[in-house]
């Protein structure tokens, strides 16, 4: 199991579950307490040797609770758009506002009107894609 999830930046119980072979919550279990992965939030999941830098963070708020994309201070931070600190990751979304607070962050999700959904492309760094408003 460990190495077919390698190469995904975080992975969810439900991309286990796709697995060919299949895995116990028990062994599950024992990788937690080995340290071998981490929880992240949400029943997500990551190797406990991947970094977690801004870019791996952004595209962990797009899979918390998608469909969603940066915005707001985030990518007004992130294009050097104001000065300030941003302590959170914030993100827009049609669904009902939320916000999920780990170990890595705090992830805000504001509810826009789906019309209003907009503005946003997509951002390669090595293997992530993500999703980012426009500046």
């Amino acid at each position: 199991m460990e190495s077919s999830l390698k190469d995904f930046p975080f992975f969810s119980i439900k991309d286990i579950q796709k697995l060919k072979e299949k895995v116990y919550h028990h062994r599950f279990v024992e990788w937690q307490k080995k340290g071998l992965i981490e929880r992240i939030a949400n029943g997500f999941y990551k190797f406990s040797d991947v970094n977690s830098d801004e870019f791996y963070l952004f595209k962990l708020a797009n899979k918390l609770y998608e469909p969603s994309y940066i915005s707001l201070h985030s990518s007004l931070r992130f294009y050097n758009l104001i000065p300030e600190s941003v302590y959170s990751i914030s993100s827009v979304i049609s669904r009902k506002t939320t916000s999920f607070k780990t170990t890595y962050g705090i992830f805000i999700y504001k509810k826009f009107k789906s019309d209003l959904i907009f503005g946003y492309s997509l951002l390669q760094h090595n293997s992530l894609v993500i999703k980012i408003a426009e500046p």
